[in-house]
């Protein structure tokens, strides 16, 4: 039984491939796409740095918190400087923190004389004060 066979047709040269306006539009696609995700790249890493910042910055409260137990001149300023993990330097070289403590007393009606640090953490590259608190010390 003879079979009939259908010839298929060849491609020339100028149909094979994409054209231009199909190249273009794929770009188009793919630029529109990717630049939303190259600005949160950098929004994730902004927010990476401050998370870690803020972690540093609780450790280095901790270790005012402990610094401060043992001030008791009531007008006193202190320098103290850190590492980028938070821990405590003792000279400025290699600090990337440095936290300023103010002391001074403050009375009130339940605890009549109460040491009052206030204190600064300063992240040094930026020279931008970060984060600012108060610590009481009540006598015993």
């Amino acid at each position: 039984m003879p079979t009939s066979r259908i010839p298929q047709r060849r491609r020339t040269i100028a149909e094979a491939g994409l054209t231009l306006i199909e190249v273009i539009i794929a770009i188009g696609v793919i630029a529109i796409v990717m630049i939303p995700l190259i600005g949160l790249i950098a929004s994730g890493q902004m927010s990476y740095r401050q998370a870690i910042q803020g972690s540093v910055a609780a450790v280095i409260v901790q270790n005012i918190r402990s610094v401060s137990a043992g001030i008791t001149n009531t007008s006193m300023s202190t320098n103290l400087y850190f590492t980028d993990q938070g821990t405590l330097l003792t000279s400025s070289n290699n600090a990337l923190w440095k936290a300023v403590i103010t002391s001074t007393t403050s009375s009130t009606i339940a605890a009549p004389s109460v040491l009052v640090n206030k204190y600064s953490i300063i992240y040094i590259p930026g020279g931008q004060t970060n984060y600012q608190g108060f610590i009481h010390i009540v006598p015993r």
